[in-house]
């Protein structure tokens, strides 16, 4: 999301933005950030392998928990969130077999609708900072890339 926000700031600042326009579009690019990443984690847990380009549930065999994991080991019921423990444990230790049962215990547990929910809240606020611009041929650009990103998030909606 730094990545993104300091993009923006920077583009911002070449184009003699005043701090106000600086600050809207630091907002902006880190709220998307937020959204890409969470879009990203979410098609780790949930894309077909090919369409994603790599193995799904990449992250969890790294060891590496987003979002609708750590809902799911907070929200779920104590044997569920201690049974998802046990399969991050095992695919850390390349035990490929729990990748399935711990998939089908995140979805369970709603967190990939979590996570759908607080990208779009991420996205939303990418459009409230929109509205505060002047119309421009820069603004309609940013609008487009939002929109892409609220198209891929309601096709995960769909999906999840």
């Amino acid at each position: 999301a730094l990545l993104f926000a300091g993009s923006c700031e920077c583009g911002a600042i070449l184009a003699g933005a005043d701090i106000a326009g600086v600050d809207s579009l630091w907002r902006w690019g880190y709220n998307l950030g937020m959204a890409f990443q969470i879009i990203d984690d979410i098609l780790d847990l949930s894309a077909d392998e090919v369409a994603l380009g790599k193995p799904t549930g990449n992250d969890l065999r790294q060891g590496n928990l987003s979002l609708a994991v750590l809902y799911a080991l907070r929200l779920s019921p104590q044997q569920e969130a201690a049974e998802l423990s046990r399969l991050i444990e095992c695919l850390h230790k390349g035990e490929m077999s729990a990748l399935a049962p711990a998939l089908d215990l995140v979805r369970k547990s709603g967190g990939l609708v979590y996570a759908v929910q607080t990208a779009e809240r991420f996205l939303y606020k990418c459009e409230q900072e929109q509205n505060l611009w002047p119309q421009s041929r820069e603004r309609q650009t940013l609008a487009d890339v939002l929109l892409a990103f609220q198209q891929q998030l309601n096709r995960l909606a769909t999906v999840n």
